[in-house]
């Protein structure tokens, strides 16, 4: 009897074959993504938010404490889809966010102000609104590349300025303000209010200015349409400050584009566009008197002048840490100001100043934050500006002009579900630097060797060289940026 020793082989076991993905269904799971983006882009352009709200709803002050459900929860779905896409990259998400640390403190100290907020569960529920907003911005950057993303917002500005206007054929008493309305007669649209369609139609206007520049000439057609139609809208809704801020940031394109390379050195074109600006703002100052009157404001700018003053004086009861994210404007924490003023119990949400909001509602401490957040962005953009010549640097620098001049007059400043902060957030993570491991010389190879043409292309080489620069030198430490793979190439410095 002969014992056979037991196989060394293991059994074969057939795995069932998984179909590779068709280009038929690779296109229409990109369509469907961006279908999903631009819902949510017109979602934080506030477009048809009053799908989601009664027509009962009252102005109390009493109210600005409530949520409502069906909006929190078709936005959360929009916004846990985005992170189940930050998941699948979970990796390059953190490293994106320990090299913007100012986003992690700004947010940091916006879910803490929830601990010693006049309405805790407030300031927590909004916060925590906020971070979704946040983690769709970054979605929003690291999936696409900011000329991808500069389409995509423009599709966004696009379709809610025709729906707008479809809206005003089709149902003038929804889209036009009533006759028993201090705004009557102003169109609205699908923004349920005129302001808001003056302030997403100005940034629709922007962005398909820019949009003309990245597209093929059959599309910079229907691109020019759209910039017809959102200003169109813009005049329509009478939102005067709309029309300031679009005017002013148009005037300010000519000197974004002065910072781009030209025959000038680096210092000179950032010392000309300095001094262009100190010339602007002392001009503005002597002759914005006459402005107003023009646009048909006084110097009181509609009473806000007197609610800033009211502010300030209570505000210094919390000077260091405010009353808690967007738990300032409520029965608790702004009780002394409806008690000095004639509004009747009816609310006033803001205080119609992002800047002055900031600091009440997260103090000295988180005021001092968002300075820190938008100086690193203004030096990112600036950076950018004066080593790229194109239109994407021309878009970003536009929108944070957008949002520092809107924020004079509305809140506009780290507003759950607002473009505004999804532009800060996808600029800041498409400008992230990225910085080499080595620092060693790169030598010069000829190009006869096959392998050595087929090697990464140094971004200084010259045609024909192989891929390699003209001289040997070390590489500098900061080479790229990190936004959407390969999406914002940059020249060594």
């Amino acid at each position: 009897m002969t014992v056979q020793a037991p196989s060394t082989t293991r059994p074969a076991f057939l795995r069932p074959a998984v179909p590779a993905w068709t280009e038929a269904q690779r296109s229409i799971l990109s369509f469907l993504e961006y279908l999903f983006v631009v819902a949510t882009l017109i979602l934080c352009l506030n477009g048809f938010r009053e799908v989601f709200t009664s027509e009962s709803a009252d102005s109390s002050v009493s109210t600005l404490t409530d949520s409502n459900f069906s909006f929190q929860l078709f936005s959360g779905t929009l916004y846990l889809i985005a992170a189940a896409f930050i998941l699948a990259d979970l990796s390059r998400f953190i490293h994106l966010c320990l090299r913007n640390w100012a986003v992690l403190l700004m947010l940091a100290i916006i879910v803490m102000s929830s601990a010693w907020s006049v309405y805790p569960m407030v300031s927590f529920r909004r916060a925590s609104a906020l971070l979704l907003t946040t983690g769709f911005a970054a979605y929003f950057a690291m999936r696409f590349s900011p000329q991808t993303g500069l389409k995509l917002v423009a599709w966004a500005c696009g379709i809610s300025a025709a729906a707008s206007l479809v809206l005003v054929v089709v149902d003038p008493a929804a889209a036009i303000h009533p006759a028993s309305d201090i705004h009557a007669g102003d169109w609205r649209g699908v923004f349920g209010m005129k302001n808001v369609m003056g302030r997403s139609m100005a940034f629709g206007v922007l962005t398909l200015i820019a949009t003309t520049f990245v597209v093929r000439p059959a599309a910079r057609l229907l691109a020019i349409a759209g910039i017809v139609l959102c200003a169109a809208m813009l005049i329509m809704s009478a939102a005067r400050t709309g029309w300031v801020v679009a005017v002013f940031v148009l005037f300010a394109a000519p000197f974004f584009v002065l910072l781009q390379p030209n025959r000038f050195s680096r210092a000179v074109r950032i010392f000309m566009v300095a001094l262009a600006a100190v010339a602007g703002c002392m001009l503005v100052a002597m002759t914005f008197q006459y402005g107003l009157a023009l646009i048909g404001r006084d110097e009181t700018l509609s009473g806000r002048t007197h609610l800033w003053d009211l502010a300030l004086a209570s505000g210094k009861k919390r000077f260091l840490i405010g009353a808690g994210y967007r738990a300032y404007w409520t029965e608790s924490g702004a009780s002394d100001i409806y008690t000095q003023t004639s509004l009747g119990g009816r609310s006033l949400g803001n205080g119609h100043n992002g800047y002055l909001d900031t600091w009440l509602e997260l103090g000295m401490i988180g005021f001092s934050a968002f300075l820190l957040l938008l100086v690193t962005v203004l030096v990112r953009i600036t950076r950018y500006l004066t080593r790229s010549a194109d239109a994407i640097g021309l878009w970003m620098a536009m929108a944070v002009s957008y949002m520092a001049l809107y924020a004079l007059t509305e809140q506009v400043l780290m507003q759950q579900s607002e473009i505004t902060w999804v532009m800060t957030v996808a600029t800041l993570f498409w400008l992230t630097p990225l910085r080499a491991a080595t620092g060693r010389p790169v030598r010069w190879r000829p190009a006869s060797a096959p392998q050595e043409a087929a090697a990464g292309t140094h971004p200084s080489a010259p045609a024909g060289s192989g891929g390699y620069p003209a001289a040997a030198r070390r590489v500098p430490p900061r080479i790229g940026y990190a936004g959407a793979k390969g999406a914002v190439p940059r020249r060594p410095a």
